[in-house]
Order: C-alpha cells, then sequence, then structure tokens
C-alpha cells in the first residue's frame, strides 16, 4: 500500500488527492465537410445568375469544379471553407444566402447530408439600378438540432457589376 503512511496510528496520503480527470464528451463520428461556392465572377444590371453552395468531403473537390460548370459553363469557385462542426448522415443542413446589398431577399435551402457531394443552387436577380460595383453575399451554414440550429459555417464572397457600357446586348 503505496498510496498512505502510518504514523502512531495515524494514515497521512503521501499525496494530495487528486481525482482523475474527465474524458472530454465523445463527439459523434461524422464527416468533415466542405463547402464550396460556384458562381459567374461578374454578372450584369437585371440579370439573373445561379450561385451553387456545394456541400462536399475535401477529396471530392475536383470532382465537384468539374460539375459545377457542367451545371453553369460561367461559373467558377468564388470561396470556399471547412464547415466548424462534424456532420453526421442524414442530418438536415439550413443553407442561408444573405446580401449586403438591401433589395436582394434572404434565400434559404434545407438539405440532408448523405456522406457525398451536392449542390444547392440559389437563383440570385441582380438589381437593375445597382450603384455598386460589386455585390457582396455572405452563405451561413446551420446544423439543425432538435430545437435549434447551429451555426457551423459561414463563407463570404462578391460577384462584380459589370457597367452598363459592357453589358452585352439582350
Amino acid at each position: 500500500m503505496d498510496d498512505y503512511v502510518s504514523t502512531k496510528g495515524e494514515v497521512q496520503f503521501q499525496d494530495e488527492y487528486k481525482p482523475e480527470p474527465k474524458p472530454e464528451p465523445a463527439m459523434l463520428p461524422g464527416d468533415t465537410v466542405s463547402c464550396s461556392i460556384y458562381a459567374p465572377p461578374e454578372a450584369a444590371l437585371g440579370q439573373t445568375i445561379m450561385i451553387q453552395s456545394w456541400l462536399h468531403l475535401w477529396e471530392e473537390k475536383n470532382e465537384v469544379k468539374e460539375l459545377a460548370v457542367v451545371i453553369d459553363d460561367t461559373a467558377v469557385l468564388r470561396q470556399f471553407s471547412t464547415l466548424g462542426l462534424p456532420v453526421q448522415h442524414k442530418e438536415r443542413l439550413h443553407l442561408v444566402l444573405e446580401s449586403k446589398h438591401g433589395g436582394l431577399a434572404t434565400q434559404t435551402q434545407v438539405t440532408r447530408w448523405l456522406g457525398t457531394a451536392q449542390s444547392i443552387q440559389f437563383l440570385v436577380d441582380i438589381p437593375p439600378d445597382m450603384v455598386e460595383e460589386r455585390l457582396f453575399f455572405t452563405l451561413r451554414v446551420f446544423l439543425e438540432q432538435t430545437e435549434s440550429r447551429l451555426p457551423c459555417g459561414e463563407i463570404s464572397f462578391f460577384i462584380k457589376i459589370k457597367d452598363q457600357a459592357e453589358a452585352p446586348l439582350a
């Protein structure tokens, strides 16, 4: 019994009592999910553009690039990020696209993570009276919980607005 020493019938511990550290709560296994944004690098006033938000595993990034261009041949990678929380298969994700331009409505799409690359598209009408040279967007990603949504990602990007003189005639 090495933990204590007896002196005249008294028990004294050699070291102070140190409780064992509690283990960290185990995170459920899940996928590390990346989010890539594909959109045209520029747009004309009054034009409707497609913004593609891709949820995917990092090793699928090249496949995502090829698919994004098949969907819209003007699309290029505008931004990417890795979500801050692991995502379980079949968990629901809310993707919220917001614009810094007051004339554009916030759009929300909901999807389930199925463990492989998937695209969520947003159609955006460029205001015909916009005077700014760039249209800024923020995509926020939330993980759905029983009674709440956990923020797990935020990506900001912009699209250049063509000068009216540069815009092609319809």
